[in-house]
């Protein structure tokens, strides 16, 4: 099982020379197998960042949208295709151990699952979904200080890439124009989150 993750993390800081004809514009990334379309309708205070594996979104009201992908190496494709490895347990090692415990926990060791699952939707049998409660994490500042924030993050596969998909719960605005922390339970939270992924997966178009 071990083996099959050590060409993930390997892969998971290539550049674009390692994809096959990427091109990209300032809200959009397309190869031969998918295309995401990341235009937000409505957005304020916002910009968007690509990357060598995928595109973000960030605004000063708590709103992140990133999506990054990595290119599974072709033993680990055949591993899937003859069943030494399920792809729930691909999904789940890269999210679970690669993602938390690998590049959160050193960086925020207070950190913590508060919600995991399988999801399914009509594209992807497999999405693992995994929200966090991150202190003094946030991607924006309220007078100069990070917040507590909440972040989803989600794994599946298409073909031969594996997606991460993250996002974190929205803040409201002050009268001022200073943002605040909304009251938000647990459950409604994960709601946000999740009801997030859905819309940011429908901007992702599988060929």
């Amino acid at each position: 099982m071990k083996k099959i993750f050590l060409s993930i993390v390997a892969l998971y800081l290539f550049n674009c020379s390692s994809l096959d004809k990427v091109s990209s514009s300032d809200s959009s990334i397309e190869n031969n197998d998918f295309k995401i379309d990341f235009s937000i309708e409505n957005s304020t205070f916002g910009k968007s960042k690509k990357q060598s594996n995928g595109i973000s979104y960030q605004n000063d009201l708590g709103e992140l949208y990133k999506f990054e992908y990595i290119v599974l190496a072709e033993e680990d494709l055949d591993k899937l295709k003859n069943g030494s490895v399920k792809e729930s347990d691909l999904v789940y090692f890269f999210g679970n151990n690669h993602y938390y415990k690998n590049l959160i926990l050193p960086n925020i060791p207070t950190a913590k699952i508060i919600y995991e699952d399988m999801l399914k939707d009509d594209k992807t049998k497999f999405n693992y979904a995994m929200i966090l409660f991150l202190p003094l994490a946030s991607t924006f500042t309220i007078n100069d200080k990070r917040q507590d924030i909440h972040r989803g993050a989600f794994m599946f596969r298409h073909k031969q890439y594996l997606f991460l998909l993250q996002n974190q719960e929205s803040f409201g605005i002050e009268p001022n124009g200073v943002s605040k922390k909304l009251l938000k339970t647990k459950e409604e939270i994960i709601k946000e989150l999740v009801t997030k992924f859905f819309l940011m997966k429908s901007k992702i178009q599988f060929k």
